[in-house]
C-alpha cells in the first residue's frame, strides 16, 4: 500500500514542479493541512476548499515559485517528501532557496492530511522516522 501511497504523490509533485497545482485527485474532500509553526502563517485548514484557499494566498506572494521533490519516505500510512523550494518574492524581489518537507497520511492513494515544515528534522520525527 505503500507504494500505491507515494506514487500518488510522485504524481502530484511531478505535477507541481510544472507549475501545475490545479489539480485535486490526490485529495480527501475532508483533508486536513496543518502549517506548522515555523512557516509564516502557521494555521490548520479543513477540506480541500479550505487547502486551495491557502495554497492560492501562498503563490501569490511570489513572482516565481518552484517547488521540487528530492526524496519520498514512506512509514506506515504517512509518507514523508524532502523539498526544495525556490523562488522570487513578488514586490521584493528577494531570491529565496531553502528546503523543508510534508507528512502526508495516505489512504489507498488519497491525502487525508498533510503537515509542511520547514524543519526537515521535525518532520521526521513526527513520522516516526528519526534516529
Amino acid at each position: 500500500m505503500s507504494e500505491e501511497n507515494v506514487e500518488a504523490l510522485r504524481r502530484a509533485y511531478g505535477q507541481w514542479a510544472q507549475g501545475d497545482f490545479s489539480r485535486r485527485e490526490l485529495f480527501d474532500p475532508h483533508i486536513e493541512c496543518v502549517w506548522a509553526a515555523d512557516l509564516p502563517d502557521p494555521h490548520v485548514d479543513h477540506g480541500v476548499e479550505a487547502l486551495w484557499k491557502s495554497s492560492r494566498e501562498w503563490l501569490s506572494a511570489w513572482d516565481a515559485f518552484r517547488l521540487e521533490a528530492e526524496a519520498f519516505l514512506p512509514a506506515d500510512d504517512k509518507v514523508v517528501v524532502l523539498i526544495a523550494i525556490r523562488g522570487r518574492g513578488k514586490g521584493s524581489g528577494a531570491d529565496v532557496s531553502t528546503e523543508g518537507a510534508h507528512v502526508w497520511t495516505m489512504r489507498q492513494g488519497k491525502a487525508l492530511r498533510v503537515e509542511a515544515y520547514m524543519d526537515r528534522a521535525e518532520a521526521l520525527e513526527v513520522a516516526g522516522l528519526s534516529g
